[in-house]
């Protein structure tokens, strides 16, 4: 599994004040295609970066299909690029409007789309729809999840996307989500990627935060308006619970091509494997190493719980 590379960027339509949507919109290209230069695989903007120029009373109305300006001109610049873009929207499905991001793939198409599951309250009220089903993307690349803003603040979206286990969460938003965007990435055991309208991060497996970049400064206007890294989706989680010998065992017999980093608060670590030739799958067989998540829901069924 070959390591993918992400940019992620800052815009959004009402911040430091309102702008228009179609200047929004062509300043997000500009941005998108200024991060193309460094080769990324996915490309992913924050929540209504566009759309959030519209009054919330006039969203629903604003929406658009799949067919629209919105998804069509950023397909473009992901066919161009050749890499996915991940597209935060008002999407009209079957006559609802609801406040999505949408996968576009490599080839300009879309692929699958994320609702927000729980809109805000004045959302709801102006006409956007909740959606029940979570949705991850089954990907050349991987599994990927996705949260919109205030979905952030419910456990069941939490639990719902452990049991689909996504190697990537993307969390597209208006607030920045704080302490909150660790324990999503601690509770998944998976990457989470924070496009924020006034700042990215990227949070690994096990909460520590890796790196964070925020909108370009007045009085840095050179530095770049998004933030770009490399994830080795070569991966587990392992919780050390009967794994403390076998961690020492894996550096002594694979040193130089695996890196671990343990979290000893929380109890799990992290194993990657650095060389493509091994499969963290491979390790996972040559060591009897359990997921952590597995783990937890062999736990459960024990007591009695459900899963």
């Amino acid at each position: 599994m070959k390591p993918v590379r992400i940019a992620s960027i800052s815009i959004t339509a009402h911040h430091p004040q309102p702008a228009d949507f179609k200047k929004t919109l062509r300043k997000a290209e500009s941005l998108v295609l200024e991060a193309g230069r460094g080769s990324p695989d996915i490309v992913a903007l924050p929540e209504l970066f566009a759309h959030s120029a519209f009054a919330v009373k006039d969203w629903a109305r604003r929406a658009e299909d799949l067919r629209g300006e919105t998804v069509s001109r950023f397909g473009a610049l992901a066919r161009k690029l050749g890499c996915m873009v991940l597209c935060p929207m008002l999407e009209n499905e079957n006559g609802r409007a609801y406040n999505s991001l949408v996968f576009i793939s490599s080839s300009g198409k879309p692929i699958s789309s994320y609702h927000k599951m729980i809109p805000t309250i004045g959302e709801m009220d102006a006409g956007i729809h909740p959606c029940s089903r979570t949705i991850v993307a089954d990907t050349p690349m991987g599994r990927f999840g996705a949260l919109i803003c205030f979905d952030l603040n419910f456990t069941e979206i939490f639990n719902a996307l452990r049991r689909a286990r996504p190697r990537i969460i993307f969390f597209s938003s208006m607030f920045r989500g704080g302490l909150r965007l660790r324990y999503l990435a601690l509770e998944c055991a998976c990457y989470v990627v924070g496009s924020v309208a006034t700042s990215n991060q990227l949070i690994n497996p096990l909460g520590r935060l890796l790196n964070k970049a925020g909108t370009r400064q007045e009085s840095f206007p050179s530095l770049p308006q998004y933030l770009e890294e490399t994830i080795n989706l070569n991966y587990g989680v392992y919780h050390l619970d009967e794994n403390v010998k076998r961690v020492q065992e894996l550096r002594n017999r694979h040193a130089g091509k695996v890196r671990i980093e343990v979290a000893q608060a929380e109890a799990p670590f992290l194993l990657e494997s650095l060389d493509p030739r091994l499969p963290i799958e491979k390790l996972e067989r040559e060591f009897k190493l359990e997921r952590s998540l597995d783990y937890f829901d062999r736990a459960r069924r024990r007591a009695g719980l459900p899963v």
